[in-house]
């Protein structure tokens, strides 16, 4: 039996069942790991998530203090680890097609490895606000 490599992990967070059974045939299609995160998990950080031990995650030089948030994630968030370009490039363009289209989702860095799920969701959403006051700006 020929041994299944893997292309990368998701984590997702506050979905419903229907939107995870249609992301779960995405990812089987293409090699990847889906694993859905409970909300009462949500307080924990990312890398605790994805199973490394705490002492394993890097150190991030001059890391920009991890914005303060509850532990609750109120939307739909996925986190993709350990990805290629090709395989990520895949999976948006699967999931485009599909209809699985989440707005918030974000690669694990050496920075949000330490995050929990909220405080990435909130800096995406600081993000989101900043880009969209540049494009405003520009008008």
């Amino acid at each position: 039996m020929k041994a299944r490599t893997f292309s990368g992990t998701i984590l997702a967070f506050h979905m419903t069942d229907e939107r995870y059974s249609r992301l779960d045939r995405i990812c089987r299609r293409n090699g990847i790991r889906l694993r859905r995160v409970p909300d009462e998990d949500c307080g924990r950080p990312l890398g605790v998530l994805l199973g490394l031990p705490e002492n394993a995650f890097p150190e991030a030089p001059d890391a920009p203090e991890t914005p303060a948030a509850s532990a609750a994630v109120d939307t739909e968030l996925l986190l993709l680890a350990d990805m290629n370009n090709t395989a990520l490039g895949r999976f948006l363009e699967e999931s485009r097609k599909e209809d699985v289209v989440v707005d918030h989702k974000a690669m694990l860095t050496p920075t949000n490895i330490r995050w929990t799920p909220a405080e990435l969701l909130t800096e995406l959403k600081e993000e989101h606000a900043a880009m969209q006051r540049q494009l405003q700006d520009q008008e």
